[in-house]
């Protein structure tokens, strides 16, 4: 597991904005001017291919689509993580890219829910196992909008069958959800710092006995080396002083 994949875990819930998906590297050098398509554009996409009804041409925009929004998702993303890893959060360009952050997500956000409301879910048959967790990676960031979230959740339970979604992808959602929604997670996959222990530990777990045997199913490490291994690449987290959403205060 890499530095960016653990950063998928807490982040968000460290710093209160920034999202926690980095397990696919990406260098875009777009502006969120060169991607912000309106809905009203991708509405007119969507009639257009509806007339032509070509599965080609609906395949072709999704991917597009997912193109522009993980552009658009990683572009501060990428800069603030490397001004946390070295500097920490109190650095004014990280400081500066919350609203911009916040902005590119709003938009994200609209253009997920016009997407899976046009063409459903995309899935590894239908767009690739990397589009589709990049999919992912928007979803999973959308933490004001928890009945997006749940709707994405029981579209990809669906898929599970199939083996047409990650599994690892799955666990993950499902736990930011719970975590989201106050309640113990299932499989772990969420963290936050314990200023105690000095240690990142799991919030609350639904039946901590049998978390691994979960985690196990869905293709996951056991628990213990996953913490492990994030304690063995992140230190203790810099404090800022901003108003603590709902969230932040029972996850990492």
């Amino acid at each position: 597991m890499n530095n960016l994949t653990i950063l998928n875990a807490f982040l968000f819930f460290v710093f209160g904005f920034f999202s926690n998906s980095f397990s696919i590297s990406d260098n875009t050098t777009a502006t969120t001017s060169q991607n912000s398509l309106t809905s009203a554009t991708f509405a007119e996409a969507s009639a257009k291919t509806d007339q032509s009804g070509s599965d080609t041409d609906k395949i072709e925009i999704m991917k597009s689509k997912i193109t522009e929004m993980y552009s658009r998702y990683s572009q501060y993303r990428t800069e603030s993580a490397s001004v946390y890893i070295s500097q920490g959060w109190d650095k004014s360009n990280a400081l500066d890219n919350e609203q911009l952050v916040k902005g590119v997500d709003a938009i994200n956000l609209r253009e997920a829910k016009d997407l899976f409301n046009n063409y459903r879910l995309p899935t590894n048959s239908k767009v690739g196992a990397e589009n589709a967790h990049k999919f992912w990676l928007v979803v999973l960031n959308s933490n004001e909008d928890t009945e997006f979230q749940t709707q994405i959740l029981k579209a990809m339970h669906e898929e599970l069958e199939e083996n047409d979604i990650s599994t690892a992808d799955y666990a993950f959602l499902a736990d930011r959800i719970r975590v989201n929604q106050g309640k113990a997670q299932i499989y772990g996959t969420q963290v936050e710092y314990n200023e105690i222990t000095e240690r990142f530990e799991p919030f609350a777990l639904r039946k901590p006995e049998s978390v691994d045997q979960r985690r196990v199913i869905m293709g996951l490490e056991r628990i213990q080396s996953y913490i492990n291994e994030v304690n063995s690449k992140f230190k203790k987290p810099v404090k800022r002083k901003v108003e603590v959403r709902r969230s932040d205060k029972r996850r990492g």
